[in-house]
């Protein structure tokens, strides 16, 4: 070849390609695991009225070691995701970036889980760290 810069730079879209792609196979397979988070409640109540699902809103603060364990231990448990899967539009919302939700809602602690029935009304809530068998059976 004339140009080594040319056959550098084709190497390099090459390497870019499947790197790219293999990524994207990974995303797919993390993802059919993992829950769906939205973080607009008014668009969760639509799908939920689209879908006839509750919705579920998390109240979170990153410094809250419970929620951290509610995302890391009852949120990654399989029989969770599979029951929030089926009957529920889930919703993260962070303590600190939404004060109108928090007054809205009334949140004094984190975490706090308030469930909403499709037309946004509450139906019932839960507060701190649940464990994954309990929230199963509170579903």
């Amino acid at each position: 070849m004339k140009n080594p810069i040319l056959l550098v730079g084709i190497i390099i879209v090459i390497f870019l390609a499947v790197f790219v792609v293999i990524n994207l196979g990974n995303m797919n397979q993390n993802d059919s695991n993992n829950l769906t988070w939205y973080d607009d409640v008014n668009y969760a109540l639509q799908q939920a009225q689209m879908n006839n699902k509750t919705v579920i809103l998390d109240f979170y603060s990153p410094s809250c070691d419970n929620c951290r364990m509610l995302d890391l231990i009852t949120f990654k448990d399989p029989h969770v995701i599979e029951k929030l899967k089926e009957k529920y539009v889930l919703v993260k919302i962070k303590l600190e970036e939404n004060p109108d939700l928090v007054n809205q809602y009334q949140i004094i602690t984190t975490p706090t889980l308030v469930f909403l029935d499709a037309n946004g009304k509450e139906i019932k809530r839960i507060t701190d760290y649940i464990k994954p068998e309990d929230l199963i059976n509170k579903l």
